[in-house]
Parts: C-alpha cells; structure tokens; sequence
C-alpha cells in the first residue's frame, strides 16, 4: 500500500513539474518567468522532445514588474545559426488573458504551435517572448529542444 502511495506521489510531482528552461530577460527588467510547461516534455531530460507532425501546447507562468497594457507572443526556434518563427494559435496575449495585466501578480499563458513533417531531426532552441507595445521585451524564455521523429501508434 506505501509503495503505491510513493507511486502515485511521484507520479503527481512529475507532472506538475515545469519543463527545463532559462529566463532570458535582461537582469532585474521585464516579467519574473515562473515556469514553462510544454505537452509531451519529459521534465527531467535535459532537452524537450517535440514529435514531427505534432501539435504541442506550450503554457508559460510569468509576473509583471508593470502593468501591461498590450502584450504578445512570439516563438522563433533556432538551430545551425539560423532562427525561425513559428506561428502560434493565439499569439495575442491580451485577448487570451485580459488586459491590462496587473503588477506582480501571476498569470498563464497558454498556446499551441505546430511541429511540421519535414523538421530536421536536430537539437533545436525554442525562444518564447512576450513583447508589449514598441517591441519590448516583457517575458523571455530559452527552452532547449530535440525533434524526432513521430511515435507510432501501437498496433
């Protein structure tokens, strides 16, 4: 009975776990990034895995420093020296959450992108930043990550 408890504890902690990532704000400006969670990471490998042909949603918990009035989402993935944006299903956070957004108060986001088919099967560097007015930077967030190849469904 106590291991079956242990198990299902473990099994709660790793799901509720955020998936690997660096805050890449500048120091002291911006919104604090709290966690960033994304469909399908395994929490405790060093790279997110993202399937060809998949659909992933992506949630990102951050803070203001300052109230916003307009805010959006922006994903550019990254690998070999090249970036490239990805297009998400709601990129304008304002519309999703409500705005204005309140200082130091916690909010989440949460969006999907597509991994196309024809992805190389690299290790890739998934930027999300939530940009307001004029471009600036208000929430920044590096995630490492591989794409592989599509599972197969069981037969």
């Amino acid at each position: 009975m106590n291991a079956l408890l242990v198990f299902a504890m473990m099994v709660c902690f790793s799901l509720s776990t955020a998936s690997p990532f660096k805050n890449c704000n500048e120091e002291g400006k911006g919104a604090k990034v709290i966690s960033v969670d994304i469909s399908g990471c395994d929490n405790n490998a060093q790279r997110c895995e993202l399937q060809r042909g998949s659909d992933v949603t992506v949630s990102i918990k951050f803070m203001p420093k300052n109230v916003v009035n307009v805010l959006r989402a922006n994903l550019s993935v990254g690998a070999l020296g090249f970036s490239v944006e990805v297009p998400l299903d709601d990129p304008d956070v304002c519309q999703v959450l409500g705005c204005p957004l309140q200082k130091d108060q916690e909010y989440t986001y949460t969006t999907k992108f597509h991994v196309p088919d024809y992805a190389l099967k690299i290790n890739v560097n998934a930027k999300f930043k939530l940009t307001s007015r004029a471009e600036r930077l208000v929430a920044c967030a590096d995630v490492p990550g591989v794409i592989t190849e599509k599972a197969k469904p069981a037969e």
